[in-house]
């Protein structure tokens, strides 16, 4: 896996790393999941539109077993993150939500694209929303 400072370009895809690199990234995030220190970024406007979408149930709670869920399987790559010293880890998750229609609540199935950064003491959730492409997010193992 190349440091941050190997990637030149932040929207440059990475997939040199092993599922062993994968599994130590999850193992660092997951704590911070499980005991709440994870936040969700409120900068990305998709991920804003789909957490206040009230047509889907009780999102909060979801986002976190999403996360506790995730394995090296659901891995797609890593790329350089905008501030120094960020890698930005890159999921595919594909489960069902409930979703309030008319007559009464639906799953839905869905194929999240989700951004993940460690940082020192809490883990940052850049992203987590429906793929506008879910074909281009292929997972790498």
């Amino acid at each position: 896996m190349r440091s941050c400072e190997e990637i030149l370009d932040p929207h440059e895809h990475c997939t040199d790393i092993t599922i062993d690199e994968v599994k130590s990234y999850l193992a660092k995030i997951h704590p911070d999941i499980k005991n709440g220190k994870f936040t969700v970024s409120r900068e990305n406007e998709k991920t804003i539109s789909f957490l206040e979408n009230s047509e889907y149930v009780s999102l909060t709670g979801k986002i976190k077993s999403v996360l506790l869920s995730l394995t090296y399987k659901n891995f797609c790559w890593y790329q350089k993150g905008e501030n120094a010293g960020d890698l930005l880890f890159i999921f595919r998750y594909d489960g069902k939500f409930m979703k309030i229609i008319k007559g009464g609540p639906k799953e839905d199935t869905l194929v999240i694209y989700i951004k993940t950064n460690k940082k020192e003491k809490s883990t940052l959730v850049l992203s987590f929303h429906p793929s506008d492409n879910p074909e281009s997010l292929t997972t790498l193992f």
